[in-house]
């Protein structure tokens, strides 16, 4: 696991943001994302309201409750 807890400052990356194995329990302060976004296994429950992502978002089975915020936030959501 990696030990990002927080994303303030992060802005807005270009392509795709691997954030897996990380204890993120809030997307608050990440930019706007333009491929993929890899949040398996995160705390986070939430995708931010206004956040572009270009790509489909990456959970695990586990993450329901993300998986839900991001599908009702219009993104292709994959199980992985």
């Amino acid at each position: 696991y990696n030990n990002l807890t927080s994303l303030e400052g992060l802005g807005d990356v270009g392509g795709s943001l691997n954030l897996e194995n990380n204890n993120l329990t809030s997307l608050e302060g990440l930019g706007d994302v333009g491929g993929n976004l890899d949040l398996r296994n995160n705390p986070a429950t939430e995708i931010p309201a206004g956040l572009k992502i270009g790509g489909s978002v990456y959970v695990t089975e586990s993450q329901k409750q993300l998986k839900e915020s991001a599908e009702s936030a219009g993104y292709t959501v994959e199980v992985l």
